[in-house]
Order: C-alpha cells, then structure tokens, then sequence
C-alpha cells in the first residue's frame, strides 16, 4: 500500500506539471498571465474558485472540527461560502466595470495612490499567511501518506505549485484547479462519503454511537461562529486569491451577478458536505 500511495501522488504531481506547462502555452501578454485574458468559460470558472475553496484548511482543517464538535464544525465552511455568496451578489459587477487586476488597484482609483500601498501590504500579509496553512496541509498530507520528513514533504508540495504558477500564471493555475476540482468531486463524494458511513455502520450507528451534542448545529459556540464571520466571510471579501478569480469570467455572459449567486450557493452546499464528511469519517475512523 505505502508504493501504491506513492506512485499515485508522483502521478498526480505528475499530471499537475503537465497541466501547468500547457496552460502557460497559453500565457502570451502580462493579460492573460494575471487574469488569464479575462476569458475563461464558465466550467472552467466554476472549478477554479471551488478548488481555490476546498483547500487545506476547508479539509483538513473542518475534519479536526468535525472530530471535536460534530457537524458544528460546519460554521468554517459556512462562513466561507457566506463570503462568496458575498461577494456575488454586490461586488461583481463592479469589479468587471472598474477593469482592474487587483484590489490595491480599485483602491487607488477610487482614493489615492497612498491607499494602494497600505491596501498592498495588508494583502501581502494575508496571502502570505494563506499560502503558509496551504503548504503546511500539502505537506501534512505527503508526510502522513508517504512517510517523508515534514520539511521535505511542504517543500515538495509547495515547490511544484510555485514552478507552474510562475510559469503560466493564471492559466497554469486555472487548468490545475479543474484538474484539482475533478479529483476532489469525485474523491469525496463518490468516494471518501459512501466508505466512510458504510465503515460507520450507516448512518444509525453514527447517531446511536456519536454524543448527542456532535449533532447539534450550535454546540461549537455562538462565539466561535462570529469570530469565523469576521475571520472567514469579511476576509474572503477583501481575499486578493478570491478576487483573481473572479477577474477571468468573461464578461460577455449576461447575468453574471446571478449566475455567481447559483454557483455560490452550490460552493456553500459542498462546503457543508466537506465538514460533515469528515466528521463521520475521523470520529469513527481515529
């Protein structure tokens, strides 16, 4: 089994250099490296912001809640989707008029070229930090499943994302992100959910067996839920990573604002889904 593991994430790596060397082929002006030419389609729209979404910390962070409070774990998640739905609804429209590539940009449009530079740095610091929980559940998953040294593991798994994103840009990003999209829909819906309740017993032994309280909504705390408002939906509406992909969809699409909100919405249902999954999966399973 630890060669199969192996082999199976030397291939997927594998298949993510490919697919980030072909998009960069298609990475020809300072365009279409940031916002991949503003002319993705909609599928492709679709996969990239819901991989962008169900990282490290919407997985592996949700299964440690999901461990600890049952389905209340769900409020990360929930509060992510928020945002999105967020964001959709009132800024959308706005950001496609304004033809901007960053949000430091429409800060300085609508104030001053000061405004930018504060608005940069605060974006730095963020990304910064977003990138650091990615790479540590990268190299938290190679180093469970392969054995490595933790360090090597996040070098590994973060490096192979620096050399295609680099190279192609948005479109490197965006084509591993469908990639990326694929193999999660598929891994937790069709697989990790159906094994993980038919490993429980179904889904009566997993109320028969699990505390009373892992199926209340509020049992993580209502303080708690707000801290990951303010954290999670007010962050992912100024997030620079959830606004770079939201400046490729084509503009050309009529009612883009509503079809955002559709789409939101079916984000905020596998959100849900990826909290409760892992719940069931690492209560019984640990």
């Amino acid at each position: 089994m630890h060669i199969l593991d192996i082999s199976i994430m030397i291939l997927y790596f594998s298949v993510l250099i490919i697919v980030g060397v072909i998009g960069s082929k298609r990475a020809k002006t300072a365009d279409d490296f940031i916002v991949a030419g503003r002319n993705l389609g909609h599928f492709m729209y679709l996969s990239c912001l819901a991989a962008v979404i169900l990282g490290g910390a919407s997985t592996l962070g949700t299964a440690k809640l999901g461990y600890q409070f049952g389905i209340s774990g769900i409020w990360l998640v929930v509060m992510i989707g928020l945002g999105i739905i967020a964001i959709g609804l009132f800024l959308t429209n706005k950001i496609f008029n304004l033809k901007v590539l960053t949000i430091s940009e429409m800060l300085e449009k609508r104030y001053n070229s000061q405004t930018r530079l504060i608005s940069a740095l605060v974006s730095v610091i963020y990304t910064f930090m977003l990138t650091v929980t990615q790479v540590i559940g990268m190299g938290t998953i190679l180093h469970v499943l392969a054995g490595w040294n933790l360090t090597v593991s996040m070098i590994v798994g973060g490096g192979i994302v620096l050399f295609y994103t680099i190279l192609g840009g948005m479109w490197s990003v965006t084509m591993t992100d469908v990639v990326q999209f694929v193999i999660m829909t598929i891994g937790i819906f069709f697989i990790m959910l159906p094994m993980s309740i038919s490993k429980a017993g179904g889904w009566g032994s997993l109320k028969e067996n699990l505390p009373a309280s892992h199926f209340e909504l509020g049992n993580i705390g209502g303080e708690t839920i707000f801290q990951y408002f303010l954290l999670f939906t007010l962050g992912v509406v100024v997030g620079q990573d959830i606004w770079q992909r939201l400046l490729p969809h084509e503009p050309k699409l009529f009612l883009v604002a509503e079809r955002l909100e559709r789409d939101y919405i079916v984000f905020f249902m596998r959100l849900q889904s990826v909290s409760l999954e892992c719940a069931l999966l690492l209560s019984f399973l640990i």
